[in-house]
């Protein structure tokens, strides 16, 4: 009897020193997403042991053709590529998430990356940084003379006994890929991950378990001790200890996990998100423990919740208990010193979704901290009280309130913070100033799953703005581009992109002269506009709160407008997208141009259907932007839904034509 299966599945695998258990699922293939990562660092640091590579050199002395549009570029080293201290914008995105293999990635990369600037000095701080691990596959490819996935099959994979592992070039030869699902249970096409260093890794939970299993200590199937303790160490160890800066090392997302360093065991781990799968690894060098969970559905905190379940599970079986912490009483005050008024005023911040809002923070009569999240679809608002012990001028920490003040009218603001209750797992917030002037704002907070556990962070999560003096001019011709919907139109036809491809600008009301760009239901980032055509990331977050940063250029013609990411992104503008109607019958395609239409009022709440032909998709969207037809659904059905105001759009090859009926 077969399997039933179901839309969240997931795969997970332990292995400890004498034992190996499968936890649950079959040896089904996924994306293993950001624990990639790890390969790509491994990858070279065994070329580093073999003395091919000195980690410590620029990257220029192995990638002859890396340039930026930044002379700072040559101050990057390969170290600094694999601790996110590079200052690389983030992520190059054309081409890197689609439903089938192509190489525009791969030939757009250098050329995307030559225009961009640096976010930072080289070294300065710590931000997850994609495009770093694709640069150190290219290395690998550069210093070896193989193709990087031949590489990783031999020299890793092959080693740890990973029969089962390649990359987005040949995943279909290496097994039976996982079945993929929407959050909304929908079947869909199989992700194809191009950014192989930073994401292009695909697996099973055992092989993955496996590789782990080479961080053990003692072992030298992949790396020297030397090697492995480069990555397992704190990227910033000796040099700060600051812990609101990211905990990253070498590859892995974390080397000193809260918990477990007071148990006195080193954890390392590295989560991974890609298109509908996800991963987690975990491994514990000195125990001899390595937990691998892959999933389709879900996200890879979740995944690490059950890897972290998996390793104490062992860890207690072999007398090893982690302590869990008692909840902390807090000790409030309603008297602020007048020397936190340096303090209000507008940052922008992280939000709970890991994008960017405008954040008002105020100090109402002394009395308690005051912060609204402004976003472009929504506010949200919190108050928080000074802790007393904390109560230093400018030192001090807030816990949030369980409550607004006022909010119900039922008490006055002094008999509330009388009573003050704290949330529960309240944030807590504090401010700090940078080497140059910056005021920052930091978090110490909990993700909590109910069930399966809670973890422990603290962040640098938000950076105080000044006034930008952009001038009027700039505004209104920004006021122009906000003015409707924007439309991605040179991501591959098969790019998983254009599930988000309808973007917007929101200025803002607040903070004039900045702005929002929102991608679909992607994470909104504040930009700085600059110039009529021009805005920029202009925050300096030192951690990952500034990752994935983007500045914006409107290409004006008179053949029409486009709207430019630094990150590889064209898209056009609502004036340029023609309306579909009982008239068009015929939809010519070509390569880098998506044909977008805007719904007409005779086609409004209709549907379609249409003769494509192979590797052309359509995506159509209600007047939101949700994707409410998409041609990677499998059995999604010849009618296409037409919503009223809505979009669609065909894709496909140069020569290609969509016939509609």
């Amino acid at each position: 009897m077969k399997k039933k299966i179901f839309a969240f599945l997931l795969s997970a695998l332990i292995f400890a020193s004498g034992m190996t258990v499968t936890a649950a699922g079959e040896d089904y293939i996924y994306c293993v997403g950001s624990v990639s990562k790890v390969y790509a660092t491994a990858a070279v640091m065994k070329l580093a042991d073999e003395g091919k590579v000195d980690i410590d050199a620029p990257v220029t002395e192995y990638v002859p053709d890396f340039t930026l549009d930044d002379e700072r570029y040559r101050d990057i080293t390969v170290r600094m590529l694999m601790d996110h201290t590079s200052g690389i914008m983030g992520t190059t995105q054309l081409g890197a998430f689609c439903y089938e293999h192509g190489t525009l990635h791969d030939d757009m990369f250098l050329k995307i990356l030559s225009k961009q600037r640096l976010k930072a000095d080289p070294g300065k701080y710590a931000a997850y940084c994609n495009d770093g691990f694709d640069l150190l596959a290219l290395i690998v490819e550069n210093v070896t003379g193989m193709d990087y996935t031949d590489y990783v099959r031999a020299e890793l994979a092959g080693p740890t006994g990973g029969a089962s592992t390649g990359s987005a070039v040949d995943f279909e030869t290496l097994g039976t890929p996982a079945p993929s699902f929407t959050p909304g249970n929908l079947h869909t096409d199989f992700g194809v991950t191009e950014a192989l260093g930073a994401g292009g890794i695909y697996s099973t939970a055992a092989d993955v378990a496996d590789f782990g299993a080479a961080f053990f200590e003692g072992s030298t199937v992949l790396l020297s001790e030397k090697a492995k303790q480069e990555m397992a160490s704190l990227w910033n160890k000796g040099r700060d200890d600051d812990p609101y800066k990211d905990g990253n090392g070498l590859g892995w997302d974390e080397v000193q996990m809260q918990g477990y360093e007071e148990a006195g065991v080193q954890v390392l781990l590295k989560g991974g998100d890609a298109i509908a799968n996800h991963a987690a690894l975990m491994v514990a060098p000195e125990e001899e423990i390595s937990a691998a969970v892959l999933s389709n559905g879900g996200s890879s905190a979740l995944n690490a919740f059950l890897a972290d379940a998996l390793l104490q599970t062992v860890l207690e079986e072999r007398g090893i208990k982690m302590v869990s912490e008692a909840d902390e009483q807090y000790d409030l005050t309603a008297d602020i010193p007048a020397e936190y008024d340096m303090y209000e005023g507008f940052y922008s911040s992280e939000d709970s979704n890991g994008g960017a809002v405008i954040c008002h923070v105020t100090f109402p009569d002394h009395k308690y901290m005051h912060v609204e999240n402004i976003g472009p679809a929504r506010r949200t608002i919190s108050d928080l009280m000074l802790i007393k012990e904390d109560a230093k001028p400018g030192k001090g920490r807030f816990a949030e309130l369980s409550y607004e003040l006022e909010a119900d009218g039922t008490a006055s603001v002094d008999e509330q913070l009388f009573d003050a209750r704290t949330a529960v797992d309240p944030r807590i917030l504090s401010f700090a100033e940078g080497s140059d002037g910056e005021i920052y704002l930091r978090a110490d907070y909990a993700n909590v799953f109910p069930e399966l556990g809670r973890k422990e962070n603290r962040k640098y999560i938000g950076e105080k703005m000044g006034d930008n003096p952009a001038g009027q001019k700039a505004i209104d011709a920004w006021k122009k581009t906000s003015e409707g919907n924007l439309f991605l139109v040179n991501d591959p036809a098969s790019s998983a992109g254009y599930e988000n491809g309808i973007a917007r600008v929101f200025l803002s009301e607040e903070m004039p002269g900045y702005a929002y760009f929102v991608m679909g239901s992607l994470a909104s980032k504040v930009v700085g506009l600059t110039d009529e055509d021009h805005a920029i990331a202009f925050q300096t977050i030192p951690s990952s709160s500034n990752r994935d940063l983007a500045d914006l250029t409107v290409n004006r013609s008179g053949s029409g407008d486009i709207l430019e990411t630094s990150t590889g992104l064209q898209y056009i503008f609502e004036k340029d997208v023609p309306v579909l109607d009982e008239s068009v019958s015929d939809v010519e395609l070509s390569d880098g141009k998506a044909a977008w239409f805007r719904v007409g009022e005779g086609l409004a709440n209709s549907s379609i259907a249409v003769d494509r032909p192979e590797g052309c998709q359509v995506y159509s969207y209600n007047k939101y932007g949700s994707v409410v037809y998409s041609s990677h659904v499998k059995d999604a059905g010849d009618d296409i839904p037409l919503p009223a105001d809505g979009y669609i759009v065909f894709l496909g090859k140069t020569g290609q034509s969509v016939q509609i009926k």
